[in-house]
């Protein structure tokens, strides 16, 4: 079993969150100690809940998890609300009492929470009083104390003392419309916008006329001579040509033995 000791330090700062810009979290110290008065300076997990009655009732915020070590004194400090954000709507009651949970180890009797030297000071600032606002406290064109009629113009109401109701009336007859005035210089002309889509294509038209033929290019070189075909079949034999005309007649030859 464990006991803990806490500082009243942390306590000043939770009347702090009545107004607006105040950061929703609170300075909570604290000192943890064995049985024998001997602080604890290992690791521990911490549990912070508040409640509206020092036994029983209900849970108003919380429970909201630390992971800590003390220090050689057991002294510890946290940060309430850094995963779940105090307001003022927690401490709507005056009644609010803090629940430790030490390594699931509830720390008994819970915590009153009482208030700092300067939070009934800022408790009388939550309230005004009946006609302690008046006009002679007011400054200067910080608050309408009186509305005065120009011409045309009538008002309805306590005007005068800055109470009650005030109404403004037109009560002249409305004059004739003046003339329109001259046109403005035109101004710049502005950036081109981006393209837009292409549209679809269109049908096609129709086919034109044959143009002029061109002149001859130039004779393109000879190509090489291709591969023999096969041998035709042998064709029908010729008519006989006319005999050719009788030869000189040869020298006579020499004699045979007789």
């Amino acid at each position: 079993m464990k006991k803990i000791l806490l500082s009243l330090g942390w306590l000043a700062a939770l009347f702090s969150l009545g107004w607006c810009a105040v950061p929703g979290q609170i300075a909570y110290e604290g000192r943890l100690t064995d049985n024998s008065g001997n602080p604890v300076t290992s690791a521990k997990v911490l549990k912070f809940s508040l409640y509206d009655a020092e036994t029983g009732g209900n849970l108003v915020w919380g429970p909201e998890e630390h992971s800590l070590t003390p220090d050689s004194q057991g002294v510890f400090s946290v940060l309430l609300g850094a995963t779940s954000s105090l307001s003022q709507d927690q401490f709507s009651s005056p009644t609010r009492y803090i629940e430790v949970t030490v390594d699931e180890d509830k720390i008994s009797p819970r915590t009153p929470i009482v208030s700092a030297a300067y939070a009934f000071k800022a408790a009388y600032a939550e309230t005004i009083a009946d006609n302690s606002v008046t006009r002679s406290k007011a400054a200067s064109g910080q608050f309408v104390k009186q509305i005065v009629a120009g011409p045309g113009v009538s008002v309805e109401g306590s005007e005068g003392s800055g109470t009650g109701l005030v109404t403004l009336s037109a009560s002249g007859v409305p004059g004739t419309q003046g003339p329109t005035g001259e046109a403005g210089p035109r101004g710049p002309t502005g950036e081109a916008g981006p393209a837009g889509p292409t549209g679809p294509q269109g049908s096609q038209g129709a086919q034109g006329s044959q143009g002029i033929q061109g002149a001859a290019g130039p004779l393109g070189p000879t190509g090489e001579a291709g591969p023999a075909g096969a041998t035709g079949a042998q064709g029908i034999q010729g008519v006989a040509g006319a005999a050719g005309p009788t030869g000189e007649a040869g020298p006579q030859g020499a004699q045979g033995i007789q």
